[in-house]
């Protein structure tokens, strides 16, 4: 069985874990590139695989963060 290329906002939302406004500003943000979706009247068609290499290559390394630790004085 072949996985479909393009997929709604909603399978992608739900495949990044992530809500279908993200997406949308995803896109408004240039995070998703216009080269990664067709967009057909007010329908929009997703390419999951190309925007999961292209957000994997583009997410910075992790830093690790430094949490200060308050201790209460008793």
């Amino acid at each position: 069985m072949t996985e479909n290329m393009y997929v709604n906002v909603e399978s992608l939302a739900k495949y990044f874990g992530v809500s279908t406004s993200t997406i949308r500003k995803w896109v408004r943000e240039g995070i998703i590139s216009r080269d990664h979706y067709i967009r057909a009247g007010d329908t929009y068609r997703y390419n999951r695989k190309a925007i999961e290499k292209a957000l994997t290559k583009s997410r910075p390394p992790k830093k690790t963060e430094e949490v200060e630790v308050w201790t209460a004085q008793i």
